[in-house]
């Protein structure tokens, strides 16, 4: 077989391997997401949440006050005109810090989330595909860290690697992964013995290449929704990191933090910990819907 024939007839099986996976129901369940009203509130307020994160320093009307700014006399003021969210012990913007802690927060969920698809997507790819001894490794530290709470695990690495929002984040990634690699392992087992995979073979396509340029494309849908809904978690979780003292440290205004340095004010200075922790709920619930709305327009059982 010539090499021209060779790239034609391995086209074909990208072809043939993007009709035959969940990947062929991509544009169904976009427009079918359009039309889920809980989906698209959860969108637009990610999207709502994001450009705050952007825009921080044209929001914010004290922008000084997120990065530890002293106000003695301001201390402890409730919500006003001029502080919407009141202010903290030392004086600071509430509505300042927990617009610029929409970085922080944000940006740890995604790095979370995103770390932990890096590791475990290719991991469970291999150990579906190949089986045999690179399964039985793969799949016996994977069942390690699952018997493991994933929050004390992290609380377990956090420590070890010393306070800060950095080492909190890699140590929830850390303790995410091994969901991603099950996720893919079972998806990836389903679709080995599909008919482009043989192609695939057929025509002598190494096996990595398989692996990663027909087989994962095909395991993005489930993939996808599984890191619109973990992110929320994720930033819940790296904000009760922050709250026991190991994540985020002071001044950093990381919505977590902030409830944490609130609770000692409790209830008479109730703003200073209800406005973050509010923020904490916006995020996680918009996200929660999102994953929702992807799950039930992405579903391949799915009508319309």
């Amino acid at each position: 077989m010539s090499a021209e024939a060779n790239v034609i007839t391995e086209g074909e099986v990208v072809l043939a391997g993007a009709g035959a996976g969940p990947r062929g129901n991509t544009r169904r369940g976009l427009r079918r997401f359009r039309r889920n009203r809980l989906g698209m509130v959860g969108l637009a307020i990610i999207l709502f949440l994001i450009a705050v994160a952007i825009f921080a320093p044209l929001i914010a009307p004290y922008p000084d006050d997120a990065t530890g700014a002293v106000h003695v006399t301001d201390a402890l003021q409730g919500p006003s005109w001029s502080h919407p969210f009141g202010t903290d012990d030392l004086g600071a913007d509430v509505f300042s810090r927990v617009v610029f802690g929409a970085r922080y927060s944000l940006a740890v969920g995604l790095a979370v989330v995103g770390l932990a698809a890096l590791i475990g997507v290719p991991l469970g790819a291999l150990s579906g595909y190949f089986g045999g001894w690179i399964n039985q490794i793969i799949m016996r530290i994977t069942d390690i860290f699952l018997t493991i709470p994933g929050i004390v695990l992290a609380l377990a690495i956090g420590a070890a690697m010393g306070a800060g929002l950095l080492n909190a984040t890699i140590a929830l990634a850390l303790t995410w992964w091994p969901g991603f690699c099950r996720l893919v392992q079972g998806q990836v087992l389903a679709l080995r013995q599909q008919t482009f995979v043989e192609a695939a073979k057929v025509v002598g396509t190494p096996e990595t290449r398989i692996v990663f340029r027909h087989i994962l494309p095909n395991t993005m849908t489930p993939v996808l929704v599984k890191i619109s809904m973990d992110i929320g978690f994720a930033i819940l979780s790296a904000a009760g990191l922050s709250f026991i003292g190991i994540g985020a440290q002071p001044p950093t205004p990381e919505w977590g933090a902030m409830v944490s340095l609130g609770r000692l004010y409790m209830p008479d200075w109730w703003w200073i910990a209800t406005f973050p922790g509010l923020a904490i709920f916006l995020a996680v619930f918009a996200f929660n819907m999102l994953g929702d709305g992807m799950r039930d327009a992405l579903d391949p059982r799915a009508q319309g």
